[in-house]
């Protein structure tokens, strides 16, 4: 009975022995798969943030064009190109500052997914903002190119509207800033 167990021992011991290869090979390429696809997910992770960051760039960048052109058009006090007179600067700035509102408005809204929905929020209200002191300003230039003579309320918006990007487009621009920080910081 001895030599019978001991064969039987040995028969499992091989057996025993030859399932721990098995299920250590597999192991072995199952982890091996997943690896593989762990990396994978690291490198499109990385690749998305690599595109966030350029995003934010490019926007932050769109919005110093908007934001400069802008000032420029609303300004009281202007310099004004030779060979241009008066209105045909402010119809160069008013073009300008269209152009270059469309350009950053058509990039926002083909990248607005890469940011999170606080950041959004800051950008629509930046957008809003400056659409509004725009507003205020083009009535003025409207009446000055049909040659009449805006009346005092009309006047008195338009001279608002240069003093709005210092009281409500900086503090807006200023939390865009911090946003964009905390998102590369982390």
């Amino acid at each position: 009975t001895e030599k019978v167990k001991g064969k039987v021992k040995n028969s499992f011991d091989t057996k025993l022995e030859n399932q721990k290869k098995e299920h250590n090979l597999e192991l072995s390429q199952f982890q091996a798969e997943i690896n593989f696809l762990k990396s994978k997910e690291n490198y499109k992770f990385t690749k998305l943030h690599e595109k966030r960051f350029e995003i934010m760039e490019s926007t932050y960048q769109l919005i110093n064009e908007v934001l400069n052109i802008l000032h420029r058009y609303v300004n009281p006090i202007k310099m004004i190109e030779n060979g241009k007179n008066f209105l045909e600067n402010e119809n160069f700035l008013q073009k300008e500052f269209l152009r270059k509102h469309a350009d950053f408005t058509l990039y926002y809204n083909n990248n607005r997914y890469y940011f999170d929905s606080a950041t959004k929020i800051i950008i629509d209200n930046f957008l809003d903002e400056i659409r509004a002191i725009y507003d205020s300003y083009s009535e003025k230039h409207f009446y000055e190119q049909m040659n009449e003579r805006p009346d005092r309320e009309i006047m008195m918006k338009a001279a608002q509207a240069f003093k709005n990007i210092e009281l409500k487009i900086k503090p807006v621009k200023e939390d865009i800033e911090s946003k964009f920080a905390e998102i590369l910081e982390n």
